[in-house]
C-alpha cells in the first residue's frame, strides 16, 4: 500500500522554513542547557575550592584540667560550680580519668 501523500498545506509550512523554526529553537534551549550546566559545575568546583580553604575546627574547652591534688578533695563526689565538673575521689584515684595525673581530672559532660 502506497502512503498518503501529504497536504499541499503541509507541503506549503515544510517549504516555507516553519520545521527549521522549531529545530534551531530545540537547539539554542540545548545549547543554552548545556551552558548553564557547565557553568553549575564550575561554580560548585569554586566552591568546594574556596570552602577546602577554611579549617574544620572546633574552639572548645580542654578535656583534661588541673584542679588540684586528690587531698584537696574529700572521699565521694565533689561538684566545683565555677568549672561545672564533678570530681569522684575513691582512696587515690580520680575518675571519669583512669590515667589521670596527680592533678588533672577529665572533664564531665554536665548541665546543671
Amino acid at each position: 500500500m502506497k502512503s498518503p501523500k501529504p497536504s499541499a498545506e503541509a507541503e506549503g509550512k515544510a517549504a516555507a522554513g516553519a520545521f527549521p523554526r522549531v529545530t534551531k529553537a530545540r537547539r539554542r534551549f540545548l545549547s543554552r542547557l548545556g551552558i548553564g550546566a557547565v557553568l553549575a559545575a564550575i561554580g560548585t568546583q569554586g566552591y568546594a575550592l574556596l570552602r577546602s580553604l577554611v579549617p574544620n575546627v572546633l574552639y572548645e574547652e580542654p578535656q583534661r584540667l588541673k584542679v588540684g591534688p586528690p587531698d584537696q578533695f574529700p572521699e565521694g563526689a565533689t561538684f566545683l560550680e565555677n568549672q561545672r565538673l564533678f570530681v569522684v575521689r575513691e582512696r587515690n584515684t580520680c575518675t571519669p580519668s583512669r590515667q589521670c595525673a596527680r592533678t588533672s581530672v577529665a572533664r564531665s559532660r554536665c548541665s546543671a
